[in-house]
């Protein structure tokens, strides 16, 4: 086999491993040292593209992408890419039979006279065939993924003894270790930061795609302060709750959610309140806004089945917290509002009502945000907190709003645990007001139970049941007064002798017609008596109903057919009494017509001839 000499200009030390005095160098052009170089260090690292074949020495050298190793195993896997190379020692140069003079001037005869005498097969060629004046590389060198671990093949190992007189042989220094120890821990980091910048890169993309294919001009813009990482975790939302008065979902996020491509799959916990932001602040206008925030509200809704001691649960009860209010008006949040009470902790649910107790009346009132405390009364631990926040807002306010609803629900529950402290305290509170509230929506005195706690918003109804009787809303007061078997007598006495008279208009006409039926001839008397009496200098209540739009038929159509000829002349003496007054209307003018007491006009002075 032929061979090259070091050049003569190469006088450096042979242990520097260079290009001349390497071993790969004793070889000719003929055997390629392109390709030996490659064998001899075939297992240095790769490059980032380049594939690893399960089959291949890389396959269990090189650690899997995304992963980190350790420093064990970075140094493990540099022993592995890069074998120790053996290379001749300085003080070997000149030694043997091989000198630098024998390399100037018989060397070439040698290689000459050894072509000449016949060249080895390169089929044949292993370690103890070859003569060169050079070290041999280790065995764990000459194997790699391009040669075969089998004896027979030209670049197996050679288990041939090393002759004595060989140099001895020396390793890398233990810097040079270290630095490729760092070098391959470097190199795997690399590849883990390059894959995760690559699918963040993707994800920013999908958001930029689906802004421009969904604009949203009713969202504000983004908030320049969404990138603080105070935010990411939960102990910085209580540092932060006073700069996010104003806070704003960024509008990628908010465009993703809306469209119904957001990935939750992969949601961080930093996504979690613009999510729950874009929630309470976004009321559906479509089948598809709709359905995509019922999908938010249920992948965060499966946050409160994870174990409290992590930080999702934790971050989205806060956020729930920070925008409860907003939340309760919309229809997606009310319900998430709905999950917290269910599924949060004793704390988190009086947190949540202490959040909303200044607008508990206006959340009550609202279509959506009734149902989130309706819920929250169901709650022993919450009765007091919401009945606190009512009463702090006022009895009688909160009474003209949704909040009767609470208010229902939870005296009831007062009144079967006989706390009687709370009737008393609305009594109290009340005085004065309970016909302004019967005029202004139903009451809730029903749940009072007992007569006695009843009497006082009984008795002022009473003391003005015209007024009451005759509103749109008093009169189903009036009902259910008729409905109570301990009240219904009572109420229709007060019905015929009320001054001034109900039969004003038609709530008040029917429960007169009602209460006479029910009284009878007795009743039809003294109702007689009551619209004409005069006691008091007052002015009879027949005035008042023939003055009013209903008075003239039911006076003509009803009372006047159920008296006695000696009963209905009462009534045309009181008629012809206060006639001037009766003159001042046109129904008054009517009765009075019909009753005789005034001069029919003809047909020519009726029509102005």
């Amino acid at each position: 086999m032929s061979t090259r000499p070091p050049s003569a200009g190469s006088h450096g030390s042979v242990g520097s491993a260079n290009k001349d005095d390497s071993p790969i160098s004793a070889f000719s052009s003929s055997t390629k040292p392109s390709l030996v170089l490659h064998t001899a260090f075939s297992k240095s690292r790769p490059s980032p593209s380049a594939k690893i074949h399960p089959f291949t020495p890389w396959a269990s050298s090189v650690p899997l992408l995304g992963t980190s190793p350790s420093a064990g195993q970075a140094s493990a896997q540099v022993e592995n890419l890069f074998p120790t190379a053996v290379f001749p020692s300085s003080a070997s140069v000149g030694a043997g039979p091989w000198s630098r003079e024998d390399w100037s001037t018989e060397g070439p005869k040698k290689i000459q006279s050894a072509s000449s005498a016949g060249r080895v097969p390169l089929g044949s060629i292993t370690l103890q065939n070859v003569e060169a004046p050079f070290q041999p590389i280790s065995s764990r060198a000459l194997s790699s993924h391009l040669s075969s671990s089998h004896s027979n093949t030209p670049w197996a190992a050679s288990d041939a003894p090393v002759p004595a007189d060989r140099p001895s042989r020396t390793n890398l220094t233990l810097e040079e270790m270290n630095l490729l120890r760092e070098l391959a821990t470097a190199h795997a980091r690399i590849k883990e930061l390059t894959i995760e910048n690559q699918q963040l890169r993707e994800r920013v993309t999908a958001l930029k795609n689906c802004a421009s294919i969904f604009p949203l001009g009713y969202m504000s813009p983004p908030a320049s302060h969404y990138t603080d990482e105070r935010r990411a975790g939960p102990e910085g939302f209580e540092a932060a709750k006073e700069e996010d008065d104003d806070y704003k979902a960024p509008f990628p996020l908010t465009a993703a959610i809306l469209r119904g491509v957001y990935n939750f799959a992969d949601m961080p916990l930093e996504d979690i309140k613009p999510i729950v932001w874009v929630i309470a602040n976004n009321q559906p206008r479509n089948n598809g806004d709709t359905a995509a925030l019922k999908l938010a509200v249920n992948h965060l809704a499966t946050l409160f089945n994870m174990p409290r001691s992590m930080a999702g649960p934790v971050v989205l009860v806060r956020c729930i917290i920070e925008f409860a209010t907003p939340l309760c008006y919309t229809s997606c949040g009310n319900y998430l509002c709905q999950q917290l009470l269910e599924k949060g902790h004793t704390e988190d649910k009086k947190a949540f009502i202490t959040e909303i107790k200044n607008n508990i009346v206006g959340i009550a009132n609202h279509k959506f945000g009734t149902h989130v405390l309706c819920k929250a009364i169901t709650f022993k631990e919450l009765e007091e907190p919401i009945a606190d926040a009512l009463l702090e807002h006022g009895i009688f306010e909160s009474f003209q709003s949704g909040a009767r609803r609470l208010w229902r629900d939870y005296l009831e529950r007062c009144r079967l645990g006989k706390k009687l402290d709370i009737f008393h305290r609305i009594n109290e509170d009340m005085k004065g007001q309970w016909a302004d509230l019967a005029c202004s929506n139903e009451q809730v005195f029903e749940v009072f139970g007992s007569a006695e706690l009843k009497e006082p918003c009984y008795s002022e109804i009473i003391g003005d049941l015209a007024r009451v009787a005759n509103n749109q809303f008093g009169h189903f007061v009036i009902t259910k007064l008729l409905l109570e078997p301990d009240l219904s007598k009572t109420t229709n006495e007060a019905i015929i002798t009320a001054y001034p008279p109900l039969s004003t208009t038609h709530h008040g006409v029917n429960f007169v017609k009602t209460t006479l039926q029910e009284l009878g001839r007795p009743g039809m008397v003294r109702y007689v008596d009551e619209i004409c009496s005069t006691e008091g200098g007052r002015t009879p209540g027949l005035v008042t109903i023939a003055t009013s739009s209903v008075g003239k038929s039911h006076l003509t159509l009803f009372v006047l057919n159920c008296l006695l000829p000696q009963e209905a002349a009462r009534i045309r003496q009181t008629c012809r009494a206060f006639s001037t007054t009766l003159r001042n209307s046109q129904s008054g003018n009517d009765l009075l017509r019909t009753l005789g007491l005034i001069q029919t006009m003809g047909a020519r002075h009726r029509h102005g001839a």
